[in-house]
């Protein structure tokens, strides 16, 4: 079930067409022209985009339907999405897929140290997807920390001005894995990311009650040493981030550990620790010798060494920051 499939209702007579969906819930264009959020598992699967297509073709009595379908009834406005499939292990092709009925004018900057830089413009016709020039890492590199995209959607039959909109992406910040999903219009697996998903409605009484009654903010530790220092200790384990990891390869733990490992270091950063000890373990020494490596590159970063031998033997290592 993916943006595009034609759904109905397991409780109810409706029947339409995912145009979105977020975490659990999916919203549903109803062929009577309403959208409404539904719950995934209230719902079943029709037929697939590419099912619906060859029905399309095969019935002309579904010609109607589709001129129905684009009138401003029927217009949907959502549904900009970055897809990125491997061509490497390392390097993955980025495509804008444009699922809404407005087309698509978009400027690409790459985030990057010390200046962002004008990347490339492309034109994205609705319902269809356009390929981002150039292969990109999916991890932060010494030169490059993300992309940014400013989107103009507009159609000649909808008057109403639609605000320019930005999207910045942080390849640090991204959990990868869990945006693993079939991707609409090119219908394959690859990595999925709604760009211009609604902003979250915050509701008023919910947001009174929160502040009344807020729960305790999780932290890191951190803590003063003899000459009032602060340093902070960070276990990258694959026990201690992913409880299932028996269902991981060696590749995917890896990332997992670096992904946590440079979430930390911002962090510590941005909190202005002294000292940082990464837990990495001794293992194969691959980890320990990436983690290195990205601390001799960081700006941010003074010096480095390995932590408390007494301690932990050679499995941690202490970074200056």
């Amino acid at each position: 079930m993916v943006v595009g499939s034609k759904v109905r209702m397991l409780h109810g007579m409706g029947e339409g067409i995912i145009t979105k969906i977020q975490g659990d819930q999916a919203v549903v264009l109803l062929n009577e022209g309403l959208e409404i959020p539904l719950r995934i598992k209230d719902l079943v699967t029709i037929a697939t985009r590419h099912e619906e297509v060859q029905i399309q073709k095969a019935d002309p009595k579904v010609a109607p339907m589709l001129a129905s379908r684009n009138s401003r009834m029927f217009f949907v406005k959502e549904g900009v999405f970055l897809a990125g499939f491997h061509t490497s292990p390392i390097l993955v092709d980025f495509y804008l897929v444009n699922h809404s009925d407005f087309e698509l004018f978009v400027v690409i900057y790459k985030i990057g140290r010390p200046v962002n830089q004008f990347y490339s413009t492309l034109v994205v016709k609705p319902k269809s997807a356009c390929q981002i020039p150039g292969a990109q890492p999916l991890k932060e590199t010494h030169h490059l920390v993300g992309l940014a995209f400013q989107i103009l959607k507009y159609h000649p039959d909808q008057p109403e001005m639609v605000p320019v909109t930005e999207y910045r992406l942080a390849f640090s910040q991204v959990e990868w894995d869990k945006t693993k999903r079939e991707v609409p219009i090119l219908e394959k697996d690859g990595y999925l990311i709604q760009m211009d998903a609604e902003p979250i409605v915050i509701d008023p009484k919910a947001l009174q009650d929160k502040m009344m009654n807020p729960e305790p903010k999780a932290v890191l530790p951190v803590v003063k040493s003899k000459g009032y220092i602060e340093f902070r200790e960070v276990d990258l384990h694959i026990e201690n981030l992913v409880p299932d990891y028996g269902n991981l390869t060696a590749s995917q733990m890896l990332d997992s550990q670096l992904t946590s490992f440079e979430k930390a270091l911002d962090k510590a950063i941005l909190d202005g620790v002294s000292r940082l000890i990464l837990i990495h373990g001794v293992g194969s020494g691959i980890l320990k010798d990436e983690i290195h490596r990205r601390l001799g590159k960081h700006p941010a970063v003074k010096h480095f060494k390995d932590a408390q031998r007494e301690k932990f033997g050679y499995g941690a290592t202490e970074a200056q920051l």
